[in-house]
């Protein structure tokens, strides 16, 4: 198991954007409207072969991180996505350690 990339939701997705390219001296892929998921997503490649950085920020009235960034009004990690061998195996083992598993996985 690896990580592939860890989410932040953000009320100001420029404002990381800016932080990671002038102070980590990280560039940024293009933004992309992903109106399916309801959020705006910007990725940050840290180094090949190593986890990415996504930057998510809210599209449209019903997108699914509006509560999130309505209860951490700063934002803050959203999720860690892992790369698994079985992604059944793997949602149904957090399931039994009480993590909370996103997405559509059937159990």
């Amino acid at each position: 198991m690896r990580i592939n990339h860890i989410a932040i939701a953000t009320k100001d997705r420029q404002k990381l954007v800016n932080f990671f390219k002038h102070v980590l001296h990280l560039d940024s892929t293009p933004t992309l409207a992903q109106p399916d998921h309801g959020v705006y997503t910007t990725f940050i490649p840290t180094a090949p072969g190593h986890p990415k950085i996504e930057l998510l920020e809210e599209l449209g009235d019903n997108s699914p991180i509006k509560g999130f960034l309505e209860s951490s009004k700063s934002g803050g990690v959203h999720h860690v996505c892992l790369e698994v061998k079985c992604v059944k195996e793997a949602a149904a083992r957090a399931k039994e350690c009480n993590v909370r598993v996103l997405g559509g996985v059937k159990i």
